[in-house]
């Protein structure tokens, strides 16, 4: 498509008023952006084949617009290429589309770019249309010459020619044609109509596309003739019925002088077969012979007489006959070998021939397929090859000995087409024969003997001068050894004074010890009293060690160890044992035998009670941690006691009648309580951060299910504060997951409790989506949103500080422990994710955490826009059950046998663990609630004595424990002990009849 710019044309006439003419003005420069980038240069449209030939590398490359209308005359269905032609010229179209389905004769018109891929400008990027149906261009009748010129390419051309040859092809018919004394490839797409056999020695007029080989610098290496179909061949001269029926021409006629007009046409002759090889075939007529290339149908042997039909062509330095045909008429005695010389071989005369030479084996050499053997006579030097795979004869022990080659004369020539040289190829067996083998005993030989006297002679001078210099040098040597080994004692003294251990040497040969000065300074022994004998180390190694010492000594020389090692007690001078730690290195000979031990004895009894110290700081440090511990549970335990009598009582009392003042005070004395429980539950999970205790569990839950009644808890107070809530959980979140559900609910309580506390006007948002997803995992990402009063940047981090707020003031205002991040934060990177804030002082704050859960086997993605509401669903009523409680405070009793007599539950009560197992006996319950420490009997032993009852009688209770034991270590010990639920107090009823009928529909 061609874009023209016209000055003054009427789209680009004057503004006619200033509003116009200040748009204009604005809207000028993206125009000319956009115009720069839309027409960079515009080239011209080439409208023939003619325009798109003329161009140079360099211009074709520019990609000129090419739009033209051609006939189709050669597609190739491989690549999707294809050649058309209009009226000036025949071009290339590199389409790379094999789907479209064209063919010869169609009318197409084509909009593409010039291309410079290879050997000549060509259409690219192209895009056609059928037109309809036209005829092929008429051809221009070449030479084989005007062929080779490149003009041609890309031409419908006609040429004539004598088929040899054709090769049937996976889409058509290949065809081997000599034009003009040339042989040219003809592939012809469509062969319908055509069978090669009867196309082999006829005349043909062929049309087709002259198409260009070229090398990769894209220079011409040769041409085909690209042809449609079997229509563009015409057969001017059809061949003979019967190859064999020509008549039979002498051996000496092939390409010999006559007046006559060659026909190109097969000829015939006839001789017998003087040797078959892979390459081609020999044979012979009396003195002349001929050479036929290639692989042969008929098996042949030497012997055999045949008739041979092919094309005479050009050879070396006698015609050969190509593609040829052969048939067996008989057989006959091989023809005799001509007796020659060297020289007479190399004069060309016997070329082809059977001959026969005597001459001396120089060399012998191998190749992939021959074994060769470089033979000389007189001053020529030739070859004589042999197929490798017929001979198995080392012939390169026979080197300098006389042989005659029989075999058949092959010469070479030069440039000059004259003879140079030549090659006798073998057909063993009998084709080498030993005339004479070398004397052994040549002057050479002589010259070699007489070398190796000499050289011995002299190498027996040399050794006798190098064993007086090394009998001197080990002379010298051992006198060395003698003062390094003096030396050697003196530093080994000056180390055990410089250690200040006891540093030994024991000869396993001799049994015998030597020791340092450090068995006197260190271990405080007389010179007197050390022995030379290893039984005096022996006899100080404390009693209970010796035994274990020895057995270790023995062992690392016996498996063939290299160093030993040991603590023992060792009796000093002043008859005290000290600790001590020995070490030794065992040395050996080449044979691998123990012949020395050394070592160092140092004195740990310093390092030993150090040791004994920090251990026993560590012992008392564990201790100090498990009393803090117990503590921390008993406080929990006697704190929680009474709150769950506060806030029992008080749920009890709030669901009486009250006036408004009652109800408002009461309900302050619940808010309280709810505050004094969640900074208890704070101060808890904080010291089991410190004490490295805190767990996390990993159930299959529902998240949504589990943010429902958080959403629900905290919609209540945003309302009465006057603040919009809204959340999302995105689609791709999964319904179903793996992890710990009150970890993350006890996240999202201590955000969202932080976003309502700190916001006074606005809205707060809860977003829940998938941040990655793994093979079994998925990365869940948190987000609290709120406008609250934010947070100053530089407070950001310390905010996430134990017992820490972004201003005092805040918890004066707000309140609070500064304990809720912390824990939060740790809570995150335990379930293998972080938490972090970001604000803006005066403006909101957005609190985001990563959570990594597993994925369940089978889960679904609930539908977009379900809302968490509209997935509830009614329960079923409420059963009346027979429930035991075992309590033995009062004000547990009566709250607890209240609450769940307002659900419809008969309560019996049991004061102790023993009372609970004789009711037990006398009537039948449907679920226990066990308090874990009571009088006589508790709550665990109550519930081992009940699990073994049922050993015998059979069935099962559930028992679900109700303590104020709210450590996790409590909750593991409980359901260890065969309790079946687990609920703290103080009580919440919801979680107690929830755990109460998970335990029931379990059993």
């Amino acid at each position: 498509m061609n874009t023209h710019y016209t000055p003054g044309s009427a789209r680009f006439s004057k503004a006619r008023d200033p509003v116009r003419l200040g748009l204009m003005l604005m809207l000028l420069p993206a125009a000319l952006a956009w115009s720069e980038d839309a027409w960079p240069e515009q080239l011209p449209t080439l409208t023939t084949a003619e325009q798109v030939r003329e161009l140079t590398p360099d211009q074709a490359i520019r990609g000129y617009p090419v739009h033209l209308r051609a006939v189709l005359t050669y597609v190739d269905f491989n690549v999707g290429d294809f050649f058309v032609q209009d009226a000036t010229a025949g071009i290339y179209v590199n389409g790379h589309d094999t789907s479209h389905n064209l063919r010869p004769g169609d009318l197409l018109e084509i909009d593409g770019v010039s291309e410079e891929l290879d050997f000549a400008p060509q259409i690219g990027k192209p895009h056609y249309r059928v037109l309809g149906r036209a005829p092929l261009p008429q051809p221009q009748k070449v030479s084989f010459g005007e062929m080779l010129s490149a003009p041609e390419d890309s031409q419908w051309v006609q040429v004539e020619g004598i088929v040899q040859d054709f090769e049937p092809d996976h889409h058509g018919l290949s065809l081997y044609v000599v034009v003009d004394g040339r042989g040219l490839l003809v592939s012809i797409m469509d062969q319908q109509g055509l069978s090669g056999d009867r196309l082999v020695d006829a005349k043909v007029r062929i049309a087709g596309v002259c198409a260009t080989l070229y090398n990769t610098n894209y220079q011409m290496t040769g041409i085909w003739l690209a042809v449609p179909t079997a229509r563009q061949v015409s057969v001017e001269e059809p061949p003979a019925p019967d190859p064999f029926s020509v008549p039979v021409r002498p051996i000496s006629s092939l390409l010999a002088f006559t007046t006559r007009t060659s026909s190109g046409h097969r000829v015939r002759v006839q001789g017998t077969v003087t040797l078959q090889r892979p390459r081609g075939v020999f044979i012979q007529n009396g003195r002349l012979g001929v050479y036929i290339p290639g692989p042969t149908k008929t098996p042949l042997r030497p012997g055999d007489q045949v008739d041979v039909v092919g094309f005479a062509d050009l050879g070396d330095n006698t015609p050969v006959l190509r593609h040829a045909l052969f048939r067996r008429t008989g057989s006959a005695t091989v023809p005799s070998p001509l007796e020659i010389t060297a020289q007479k071989a190399q004069s060309g005369a016997y070329d082809t021939l059977r001959v026969s030479l005597n001459a001396t084996l120089r060399d012998v050499t191998l190749s992939e397929s021959d074994r060769t053997l470089v033979l000389q006579d007189g001053d020529l030097i030739f070859e004589a090859r042999m197929d490798k795979r017929n001979t198995n004869e080392d012939w390169s022990q026979l080197l300098g000995s006389r042989l005659r080659v029989t075999g058949i004369c092959s010469v070479s020539v030069d440039r000059n087409r004259m003879p140079e040289t030549f090659n006798i190829l073998l057909d063993p067996p009998g084709s080498v024969v030993v005339l004479a083998r070398p004397s052994w005993w040549t002057l050479r030989k002589a010259g070699v003997v007489l070398a190796l006297l000499v050289g011995v002679a002299f190498a027996v001078g040399v050794w006798v001068v190098v064993l007086r210099r090394r009998v001197s040098a080990q002379t010298e040597a051992i006198r060395r050894r003698f003062e390094a080994e003096a030396q050697m004692e003196k530093r080994f003294q000056y180390v055990g004074r410089a250690l200040n251990d006891a540093i030994w040497d024991w000869d396993l040969e001799t049994e015998a010890i030597s020791w340092t000065s450090g068995i006197q300074t260190t271990f405080r022994h007389t010179v007197s009293e050390i022995g030379a004998d290893p039984h005096w180390w022996f006899e100080h190694v404390h009693p209970e060690d010796r035994k274990r010492v020895e057995d270790s000594r023995r062992a690392a020389i016996e498996d063939g160890g290299e160093t030993w090692s040991a603590e023992y007690r060792f009796l000093t001078g002043d008859v005290k044992f000290a600790s001590v730690l020995d070490r030794g290195y065992v040395m050996r000979d080449h044979a691998g035998r123990p012949v020395r031990m050394i070592g160092a004895m140092m004195d740990v009894t310093a390092f030993k009670q150090v040791e004994i110290k920090m251990q026993q700081a560590k012992e008392a440090a564990e201790a100090a941690n498990r009393a803090k511990s117990e503590f921390l549970a008993n406080m929990s335990h006697e704190i929680r006691t009474p709150m769950n009598g506060v806030m029992g009582m008080t749920d009890l009392l709030l669901d009486t009648p009250l006036n408004p003042q009652q109800a408002e005070y009461v309900g302050m004395v619940k808010a309280s309580a709810d505050s004094l429980l969640t900074i208890i539950n704070d101060i808890l999970d904080f010291s089991k951060i410190e004490a490295g205790k805190l767990e996390v569990e990993s159930i299959q839950f529902t998240l949504r299910e589990s943010i429902e009644p958080i959403l629900k808890t905290f919609l209540l107070r945003a309302r009465q504060k006057g603040l919009e809530v809204s959340w999302v959980v995105e689609r791709e979140v999964p319904e179903a997951l793996v992890g710990d559900p009150n970890r993350l609910s006890q996240i999202l309580v201590n955000l969202l409790g932080n976003a309502v506390k700190f916001t006074n006007q606005g809205q707060i948002s809860l977003a829940v989506q998938v941040s990655a997803v793994e093979k079994d995992f998925v990365q869940l990402h948190f987000s609290v949103q709120d406008t609250g009063i934010g947070i100053a940047t530089e407070k950001l981090e310390c905010i996430f500080e134990a017992f820490t707020q972004a201003d005092g003031s805040t918890a004066r205002r707000y309140g609070g422990t500064g304990l809720g991040l912390t824990i939060s934060r740790q809570l995150a990177q335990m379930m293998g994710g972080r938490l972090w804030a970001e604000s803006v002082y005066g403006g909101g704050s957005t609190f985001h955490f990563i959570a990594r859960l597993g994925i369940p086997q089978t889960l679904h993605a609930p539908e977009s826009g379900q809302s968490l509401e509209g997935r509830q669903s009614a329960g079923d009523a409420p059963q009346s059950l027979r429930i035991l409680l075992a309590e033995d405070n009062p004000v547990n009793q009566m709250l607890a046998a209240r609450l769940l007599e307002k659900h419809g539950h008969r309560v019996a009560l049991a004061r102790n663990g023993r009372e609970a197992l004789e009711q037990i006996a006398a009537q039948a319950f449907d679920v226990v609630l066990m308090d874990v420490q009571m009088p006589e009997l508790d709550g665990l032993e109550a519930t081992a004595a009940i699990r073994e009852q049922e050993k015998t009688t059979g069935g099962h209770l559930p028992v679900v424990a109700m303590t104020a034991h709210a450590m996790q270590s409590d909750r593991q010990r409980c359901l260890a002990a065969g309790m079946d639920g687990y609920v703290s107090k103080p009580i919440n009823i919801n979680q107690l009849v929830s755990v109460v009928e998970s335990v029931l529909g379990g059993s």
